[in-house]
């Protein structure tokens, strides 16, 4: 019971919102920390995906790590965490001279503009790292609308089937979510990262259908 509450509690955007006044080390502790992102590395870079779009980019150790090792040049992060938007624009500033650019929310003009200044009409790819079960549907159908036309979309959350239960985490059948917004699966695996207790977490690449991208 008290899991699922704590479940329940960190699945609300307001949590992330303030956690730095919940717990004032999160960003650097989580820099710190030695996730291993090289599924991610490795898909964009065998697909030689050079733009990328980062939601829910914490202390933007993902964008980082793919600029540092030349594969993605261009990339744009996004956190409601006013703190970890702030940390990642410093960090990457005194890093990098170009090709990054951190808010704390997704907008279109904000998006548009960062696209026209790299003269490309889309992202490569988009990547929501455990951070959709979040947001309520209809944050994340408005999300799906800004980003729609990429190419790629990385999911790693909380997949709905008819064995699911619910144990604190929001589950959605993401497959039927991306289908209507013109994407199909490419890959849905058993997540990458540790097993959730009670929790049917996968990993799930979209890729953009052919036949919506010949008509635009």
């Amino acid at each position: 019971m008290i899991k699922n509450i704590l479940r329940i509690i960190i699945s609300k955007s307001l949590f992330w919102k303030i956690r730095h006044l919940i717990q004032p080390n999160w960003i650097k502790d989580y820099d710190n920390a030695e996730k291993n992102i090289s599924f991610i590395t490795n898909f964009v870079k065998e697909n030689n995906l050079k733009s990328v779009l980062d939601f829910g980019c914490a202390s933007g150790s993902t964008l980082r790590k793919l600029k540092r090792l030349n594969i993605s040049n261009l990339v744009y992060g996004v956190d409601i965490n006013k703190k970890a938007a702030e940390y990642c624009h410093s960090s990457f500033k005194s890093e990098f001279k170009t090709g990054f650019f951190f808010s704390t929310k997704l907008k279109k003009d904000e998006i548009s503009k960062f696209l026209n200044q790299h003269n490309i009409l889309k992202f490569d790819i988009v990547i929501f790292d455990r951070v959709l079960y979040c947001l309520d549907d209809e944050q994340i159908f408005e999300i799906l609308d800004l980003i729609g036309n990429s190419s790629y979309i990385f999911i790693d959350d909380f997949y709905k089937n008819d064995q699911t239960k619910n144990y604190g985490y929001a589950h959605r059948d993401w497959s039927n979510i991306l289908n209507r917004f013109s994407f199909e699966i490419h890959m849905n695996i058993e997540t990458i990262y540790s097993k959730v207790e009670n929790a049917n977490a996968r990993t799930m690449i979209f890729k953009k259908k052919v036949d919506y991208l010949a008509s635009v």
